[in-house]
């Protein structure tokens, strides 16, 4: 019972005050600051310019009636293996439009049957225009509700229409839904985003350029996965990709989001393995019922005997192995070994991407690394041929708001204007629309940028001082953040606990189905019971964030492991609502450093840190009782603090479900091997769990900080 009313408390039950986010002054006071002035651009949109013109043509009638689809086409591989695509072409009346058009391409795990009834059900006129759009209107001002609302607002932001839009074939496009290697109805063992699937892709372009009903030039588009997969083809350059359209990818999918820092995700990543595994098995009901299903797919049912559940055996050995050797076994070194094929193969090279590319994101997504990241690493693009578009909203729930005014448009109009343009040819003005727009933390309305992180930005060392701020009365320790080093030296210690739970963190990784108890979605305050809090005075004009920010901290362990965690919060001078803006963490065990990504400043300091992630190189256990300085970042981020606004940092020793470390590393940093099941989180990290504390060092000679690129000093 008291663990359960421990759990019952870190939900939100005893939060006193309901959450709001920052309160926002007027962009204008923005707009004069020095290190902002010039290029924080507000956004309008009134639906009179060419954004308007875009919806008007996406949404009115086609130049085509109908469309028709040609179920199973079999697509043979180099190595003999058959990809099966769905290929969808216009009607003209009764007859299938015969003349060569340009042809979109999304590669799905998700199996084509799926993006079918996705097709069906949003792309129906009542549907689209009726039951989405009433969802999208509701408002409120209660701000209890203010998640919820903008999780209903994301069903009418078109993203659910990216994957499979009639009015775009209906237009003039051909479109294919490709079920990738070892999913759907095609053969093989899925390689997840690896080197032979991203073959396969870059065959599949060819083969499709060849089609008589192509004109040779192709699109790759789609959400998520289907994003990861289009960015990965353009970055190996095949001839017949001309453009990109990317709703919510990642780019490197170890460090974005399966094993940052060090740590496995098991919110995210487990759910997500079942679905596609579940998926992959699911047989070809029409031929079952025609008598052919044994015969024509008795490769297929062989390959998934062989293969029924991918990565999920590497999943629990790391989850269940009791020491470093037993983290063994082809899978387990190809996530563990950074110089694996996999690993090196999933990690995307943007900066070969040639050809034009759309890219979107959230705040809170799952992939916001790799989104705030991508504009400027597409280096062989020109602005206008890249763009990026990123406001509030979850993984596959971005989109909120999206077709309202001074908002950006829908995104199925923006991925119809994306590819008139450049498939084309049309002259509809969408080079023009950004290059950057964004929704920004701290600030009204859509603004127009020209780069992340923004110019301007300086980099300076905010300390952590054991010296009371007053501001945080539910934290462990209640400190300050200063621009000078701490006058005295002293420890504070943190312990694993649950309140994780309650967390933004947490909300990410399920895709802000959590955030709907309104006190764990825009409020850090629940989870920080189980954190330090070190908190600045508050800042006296409008301050910009823009970039990562980097955490150096001097540690001592009671074991040979442990885990850090740093959360970066704005904290509002009226409500003292703790709003979360980015967020980091490492085990301490993988706390090598990769040098050839790692950013430092002149000062030496690293501002942009990255872990090798190296398990079979890196490993290195800390000395209990031994100072161990460890360097992490957290994710970028681009925010404006309101004068009378203060910045807080937050530090953890766990972040549970988003990341736990492996089991031999919990088992270093002192938790009993577990005689129980590994996902009991209440058994593992509760009250009673056997994790040794761990110590934070103040100390003015080897002082902690956070490196912030701010475009003020933060006092």
């Amino acid at each position: 019972m008291r663990r359960l009313r421990r759990l019952l408390w870190v939900l939100g039950v005893v939060t006193a005050s309901v959450a709001v986010p920052p309160a926002h002054a007027d962009d204008a006071a923005v707009t004069g600051r020095a290190g902002s002035a010039g290029y924080y651009q507000p956004y309008a949109n009134d639906f009179t310019g060419m954004e308007g013109a875009w919806t008007a043509e996406h949404d009115g009638p086609q130049r085509y009636s109908g469309e028709t689809v040609e179920w199973d086409v079999a697509i043979t591989m180099s190595d003999g293996t058959v990809l099966k695509a769905n290929v969808y072409r216009p009607m003209d009346g009764d007859r299938v439009v015969d003349e060569p058009l340009p042809t979109i391409l999304q590669a799905t795990p998700y199996s084509k049957w799926a993006m079918l009834m996705a097709r069906k059900v949003l792309g129906a006129t009542s549907m689209k225009f009726g039951v989405l759009r009433g969802l999208g209107s509701l408002d409120s001002s209660d701000p209890a509700l203010l998640n919820f609302i903008q999780q209903l607002q994301a069903m009418d932001g078109g993203l659910g229409q990216t994957l499979g839009d009639v009015q775009l074939v209906r237009s003039g496009y051909v479109w294919v839904d490709l079920d990738v290697r070892g999913t759907g109805f095609s053969e093989g063992v899925w390689d997840v985003a690896g080197p032979r699937e991203q073959q396969d892709i870059q065959e599949v372009i060819d083969w499709i350029s060849k089609q008589p009903f192509s004109n040779g030039k192709v699109g790759m588009t789609g959400p998520s996965y289907h994003a990861i997969a289009a960015l990965q083809a353009a970055s190996h350059r095949p001839p017949a990709l001309k453009a990109v359209f990317a709703a919510e990818p990642a780019t490197d999918i170890v460090n974005d989001v399966a094993f940052r820092g060090g740590a496995l995700n098991i919110g995210f990543l487990p759910l997500w393995l079942h679905l596609v595994n579940g998926l992959k098995r699911v047989p070809d009901v029409q031929s079952i019922a025609q008598g052919t299903y044994e015969q024509t797919y008795a490769k297929w049912i062989d390959d998934r005997a062989k293969d029924p559940t991918t990565l999920s055996s590497a999943l629990y050995t790391v989850l269940n192995a009791r020491s470093m050797p037993d983290l063994s076994g082809p899978e387990v070194a190809g996530l563990l070994d950074a110089r694996s094929p996999w690993r090196q193969a999933v990690r995307t090279d943007m900066s070969r991407i040639n050809v034009p590319t759309m890219i979107t994101g959230g705040w809170s997504d799952l992939f916001r690394n790799a989104e705030f990241r991508s504009y400027g690493e597409l280096t062989g693009l020109a602005p206008g041929e890249k763009q990026l578009i990123i406001g509030p909203g979850y993984h596959v729930t971005g989109g909120g708001g999206y077709g309202k005014r001074d908002a950006p448009p829908r995104m199925d109009v923006l991925q119809r204007a994306w590819f008139d343009h450049w498939l084309k040819g049309i002259d509809n003005g969408v080079q023009n629309l950004g290059p950057i727009l964004e929704k920004m933390p701290g600030a009204q309305g859509w603004q127009r940028i020209s780069q992340l992180p923004r110019p301007g930005m300086v980099n300076r060392r905010l300390y952590l001082s054991g010296d009371i701020s007053g501001t945080a009365y539910r934290s462990r320790h209640d400190g300050s953040l200063s621009a000078t080093v701490p006058r005295n030296a002293e420890q504070l210690t943190v312990r694993v606990g649950l309140a994780g739970l309650c967390s933004e963190s947490t909300n990410t990784q399920f895709m802000g189905i959590t955030g709907i108890i309104m006190e764990c979605a825009q409020d850090e305050r629940p989870h920080e019971i189980d954190g330090l809090t070190f908190t600045s005075a508050p800042v006296p004009v409008p301050t910009v964030i823009s970039g990562p920010i980097a955490v150096h901290l001097n540690t001592r362990h009671e074991g040979t492991d442990g885990f850090w965690a740093a959360t970066v919060t704005d904290v509002d001078p009226d409500s003292g609502n703790s709003f979360p803006l980015s967020t980091g963490w490492v085990v301490s065990s993988e706390r090598r450093i990769d040098e050839q990504r790692s950013t430092r400043g002149p000062n030496g300091d690293y501002i942009d840190p990255y872990q090798t992630l190296d398990m079979i190189r890196d490993y290195d256990p800390v000395v209990p009782g031994r100072p161990t300085p460890i360097d992490f970042g957290t994710l970028p981020v681009d925010a404006v603090l309101q004068p009378g606004h203060r910045l807080r940092v937050d530090i953890y020793a766990s972040n549970y479900p988003a990341a736990i470390p492996p089991m031999p590393m919990m088992i270093g940093a002192g938790l009993t091997p577990p005689p129980y099941d590994v996902r009991d989180a209440v058994l593992l990290f509760g009250d009673g769990n056997t994790f040794h504390p761990q110590h934070l060092d103040i100390d003015p000679a080897a002082p902690s900080w956070v490196s912030v690129p701010s475009s003020d000093p933060i006092a």
